[in-house]
């Protein structure tokens, strides 16, 4: 039986980890140096839409980002009053206490926008919770919600039916608010207030140490045996293998911690030493665009420079420039990938 308890209202950012795994809660007080400079570039974002100033500790990258995502704003609305102000924004959505904050919301073209930095990650279950409040609010059947990334200066869209945000949002309150619910292991649980001591996460370790551990010493003969066990039992393989993931958690939230230490002292640890990292370089779309513009560049060079698209993002290209027109013949099948694992909503860890 899960111990964890819901101890705070369920925030709309929560909602994607809840759609995961019903007993999540954010740890408290640790937002961290990237929550806080995600608030700083949305507030800056805001500001620039409503006609202020970017912020004077907003600069070089980050105010690039920044301007990419209010230009990106503003042609999504095509004109339209775009509301950016914090009063105007708050969203308030059927069967949550919590009152969402959006970060620019487009009533006339019935469009919400979010702006996240980082990495791309997967947000619908949150914009789904803020479509769900605006269109209750503004008596509309169906609400666009734009999700820009802008790091990556990447764009997502999510489209709901007032049913499909009232489904998918009412689903994952309810899982999350059943007594009887139990916590399944995924991509959140480090994030999670309950990381160390969740039911899930201390079984999967104790079952896999079960599996790997040798109570006195074997042949190799006998460690093999072991192994090969293991993989002739198909749900046994599958249920190694995903609670092998909780060991690589741990490992990664220690390494952590020894990053800090030989930090502090490079002879702290014998065995180990920090190699120091490297910066990236990446040159963005809308300086290529202004290069080509000014003839800097020819067109043709940077296309074979850059090199081909996925079929995916022509599509969502050729969608945002011609609304109208069906998507032209031209994607083609790419080499083939080799195979991945991913892990299942379904997972065969699921009974813990």
């Amino acid at each position: 039986m899960n111990t964890n308890t819901v101890n705070q209202p369920i925030r709309h950012s929560s909602l994607p980890k809840l759609a995961e795994c019903p007993c999540f809660e954010g740890k408290p007080g640790e937002a961290g140096p990237a929550a806080a400079r995600g608030t700083l570039l949305d507030l800056a974002m805001r500001e620039l839409l409503a006609g202020g100033e970017m912020p004077t500790e907003v600069t070089g990258e980050d105010a690039a980002a920044v301007e990419w995502a209010m230009a990106t704003v503003q042609e999504l609305a095509g004109g339209a009053k775009i509301l950016s102000a914090d009063a105007d924004c708050k969203v308030t959505t059927p069967g949550m206490e919590h009152t969402g904050t959006a970060d620019a919301i487009v009533p006339e073209r019935l469009l919400v926008i979010d702006l996240k930095s980082g990495k791309v990650r997967n947000y619908r279950e949150q914009v789904a919770a803020y479509a769900l409040g605006l269109m209750e609010e503004y008596f509309a059947g169906r609400w666009t919600c734009v999700l820009l990334f802008c790091d990556a200066r990447e764009m997502v869209v999510h489209e709901f039916t007032y049913e499909e945000a009232e489904a998918l949002v009412g689903g994952i309150l309810k899982a999350a608010r059943d007594p009887a619910r139990k916590p399944a292991l995924c991509d959140y649980c480090n994030w999670c207030a309950f990381s160390t001591s969740c039911d899930a996460r201390m079984e999967a370790v104790e079952q896999t140490l079960e599996i790997v551990s040798i109570v006195e010493p074997l042949t190799m003969e006998q460690r093999e045996w072991v192994v090969e066990s293991l993989l002739e039992d198909r749900e046994g393989t599958a249920r190694f293998l995903a609670q092998a993931k909780v060991f690589d958690a741990f490992r990664e939230r220690v390494e952590e911690r020894v990053k800090e230490i030989l930090t502090e002292d490079a002879e702290a640890l014998p065995g180990w030493k920090l190699r120091s990292g490297g910066t990236s370089e990446v040159v963005f779309a809308d300086d290529l665009k202004r290069l080509v513009a000014s003839g800097t560049l020819s067109m043709g060079g940077v296309l074979e420079a850059v090199g081909n698209m996925s079929g995916r993002k022509f599509r969502e290209l050729w969608s945002r420039e011609m609304i109208t027109s069906e998507v032209p013949a031209v994607i083609r099948k790419g080499a083939q990938r080799a195979p991945s694992l991913v892990a299942t909503k379904t997972k065969p860890h699921s009974d813990i």
